[in-house]
């Protein structure tokens, strides 16, 4: 597909269950355009709203438009080419830079034969040319020939550098199979794997306990079985004490591999995204976000939390514990979400983990 590109196309088409003036509304504050314009979108002519798009960035626009209540759709067109420039003379140099050029590509190395511009060192020997014994850097310049073939290294410092060049590499390597074999994704052959729903009872004067200056209130009793879509690791925000990393956890539909090979799923800033790879998503959004939740994990102990920290992306996991509510100085600072089909800001999970076993 190099040579196709795509664009958007809206034909003031609006989603099932949205309101036209919400709509219009939405792609108001979107493109911050007044009204009338706005207006011209639903004409029922087709608009054009972007062009000249790879196919990620058509699909990340079809997503925010889909999300206003727009109806667009992706199409693909061909690349345009860029016209061919026009051939710029060479503008000529001053006599006087053509000879200083001249004289600096002179430089010629007396033990190799390399003609360079340095005139202290030798890019591909590395010889230092005023160690060099023999003649005089002006004789190695005049005649091109080596008088010696002796090199003079520092070898401290040689071994140093050879030392660290080596430990880069091997440094290197580990990071490579770290990433790749200890903590890459674990794929598996298409299938549900997790056949359960999350299971939620929920309590009623639960009794609070407190961690510090926090106060945790239990709101319900909490356990699931999941396929692991994503992790997220937090070190500074101000509850990474408490909940030093969030789950994106699948179940049902959204734990088959054929599904998740058609999205794109990732983390941040304590929420988790899901693209499609193609135009369209594999399945319908509600079956997507109601079988998969961002969660913050507080881990009941340091066991728990080391165990988080090493879960990796595919596997599959059981959890246990509560879903809290957390006060402070009095207020309520954080407070868990108790239903799986809500999306937006406050629906993620909040779950402290009382016992976390790998399937």
């Amino acid at each position: 597909m190099a040579d196709h590109c795509y664009k958007l196309t809206f034909r003031g088409e609006i989603a099932e269950g949205r309101q036209m003036d919400e709509v219009k509304e939405n792609l108001s504050t979107l493109f911050k355009m007044s009204g009338e314009k706005i207006e011209g979108l639903f004409s029922g002519r087709p608009v054009t709203i972007k062009r000249d798009m790879d196919h990620e960035t058509a699909c990340k626009y079809w997503m925010t438009l889909q999300k206003a209540g727009a109806l667009c759709s992706v199409e693909v067109e061909k690349k345009r080419t860029a016209p061919k420039s026009s051939p710029v003379s060479e503008v000529p140099q001053r006599r006087e830079e053509k000879e200083a050029l001249s004289e600096r590509r002179k430089v010629k190395c007396p033990n190799c034969g390399h003609e360079g511009e340095d005139p202290v060192e030798c890019i591909r020997c590395g010889i230092i040319f005023s160690r060099f014994q023999g003649k005089s850097l002006d004789g190695a310049r005049k005649t091109g020939l080596p008088s010696c073939s002796i090199r003079i290294y520092d070898s401290a410092k040689e071994k140093k550098q050879i030392a660290l060049l080596i430990f880069l590499i091997v440094l290197l390597g580990c990071i490579l199979y770290y990433n790749i074999y200890v903590m890459g994704e674990i794929k598996y052959p298409p299938g549900i794997l997790i056949a359960s729903e999350p299971e939620q009872v929920i309590i009623e004067k639960g009794k609070p306990w407190r961690v510090g200056e926090r106060t945790f209130v239990p709101l319900a009793r909490f356990s699931l079985k999941a396929r692991v879509l994503s992790t997220e690791r937090y070190r500074f925000d101000p509850v990474s004490d408490i909940s030093p990393i969030d789950l994106a956890l699948g179940w049902g539909p959204m734990s088959d591999q054929s599904v998740l090979n058609q999205l794109e799923i990732g983390q941040g800033n304590r929420r988790f995204f899901v693209f499609p790879v193609r135009c369209c998503p594999p399945l319908p959004w509600p079956v997507i976000m109601s079988h998969s939740s961002n969660m913050h994990m507080i881990p009941a102990n340091s066991a728990i939390e080391k165990s988080l920290k090493s879960i990796r992306r595919g596997e599959l996991i059981a959890l246990s514990g509560y879903l809290v509510g957390i006060r402070e100085g009095g207020q309520w600072t954080w407070f868990s979400s108790l239903s799986r089909t809500d999306t937006g800001d406050g629906a993620c999970e909040i779950l402290w983990v009382n016992n976390l076993a790998r399937l």
